[in-house]
């Protein structure tokens, strides 16, 4: 899709005003509606002769995007009303201290567990490229929140496999729904008041990934429960989100010692079946929180005759067990 004159003329503008290094990659796949995010992306690079643009080819027929910097996505040609929006994404992720509105300053400041951001918008919709801007200080603050912008009439099945009827719609970490008059205090409210036990472990899993270990043991802490969504990553194929998940138990352990007993119990039953490495992993977290109950149970595993990857482990576990009361 060729950029128009106007589009272009506005784009040469924001280029030249443009500071900072910034990152823009167009993921291309076999899906139909590639080239059109192509010819777009090719038109930006050919106006603004930035080094900073990569094309990504994916074999399969997955949503080709716009991935601008680590945190927003693009299932859209940005045109007209929402190309200037697009724009702006990139600034705010090409400047390292982006100032947000000073009314919201504070908010923004405040703990804030990384949200996922799903916009839906279409290029007719005179609404929503104010929907996007009210989006971008989530993106650029200390939570990192991330974006994904899909244009419902490009890509109407995403918007179908989310119910989505009309637009701007915004959906908050796959559960809260906001439509039509979208603002950056309504956005704030929500994700200041929801719970975030409810969070899935896609979420608790990006948390983890950021660092965020701390944030997320003591929001279990305050709610005084183990999320759900948290206890598939304690037996995680991967072993830095297993390692992630050991520091929010060992942190709970130290702070709500029945909680942390509490998730080791849930977690068990799991874990006899998993990858050795998984339950080495897992038998060093009880060696190390372990108390007397847990005695018993190492010893049958160890009737068990288990992999002699695990045994080591398993051995060390019992000898510190049988010190403690």
């Amino acid at each position: 899709m060729p950029m128009n004159p106007a589009d272009r003329d506005l784009v040469r503008e924001w280029g030249k005003k443009l500071s900072g290094p910034w990152l823009l990659k167009a993921v291309l796949t076999d899906d139909p509606r590639s080239p059109k995010l192509e010819s777009f992306y090719r038109a930006l690079a050919e106006t603004v002769s930035s080094p900073d643009f990569i094309v990504e080819r994916r074999p399969g027929r997955e949503f080709p995007e716009l991935v601008v910097g680590e945190v927003w996505r693009f299932h859209m040609v940005p045109s007209g009303r929402e190309l200037e929006p697009f724009l702006e994404v990139i600034s705010a992720m090409a400047d390292p201290r982006p100032l947000p509105l000073p009314t919201h300053s504070r908010e923004l400041e405040m703990p804030l567990w990384s949200s996922d951001l799903l916009l839906f918008v279409t290029p007719q919709c005179p609404f929503c490229p104010a929907a996007v801007r009210q989006v971008i200080p989530l993106t650029a603050s200390p939570a990192r929140s991330r974006a994904r912008v899909v244009d419902g009439a490009l890509f109407p099945e995403i918007a179908e496999q989310h119910g989505v009827k009309s637009v701007p719609t915004l959906i908050l970490n796959g559960k809260f729904r906001m439509t039509g008059t979208i603002t950056l205090d309504e956005i704030l409210r929500i994700l200041h008041r929801s719970d975030p036990s409810l969070l899935d472990t896609d979420t608790l899993l990006r948390m983890l990934k950021e660092g965020q270990a701390g944030l997320l043991a003591n929001m279990m802490v305050e709610k005084n429960t183990v999320f759900e969504g948290f206890l598939p990553l304690l037996v995680h194929p991967e072993w830095n989100v297993r390692l992630g998940a050991m520091v929010v138990v060992e942190t709970l352990a130290e702070r709500n010692p029945p909680l942390a007993g509490e998730l080791l119990d849930t977690v068990w039953d799991s874990v006899p079946g998993a990858d050795s490495r998984v339950q080495g992993d897992f038998l060093h977290l009880i060696g190390e929180l372990g108390d007397s109950r847990w005695l018993s149970r190492m010893e049958d595993l160890a009737r068990r005759n288990p992999d002699p990857e695990v045994r080591e482990v398993l051995e060390e576990t019992l000898e510190l067990l049988r010190e403690r009361p």
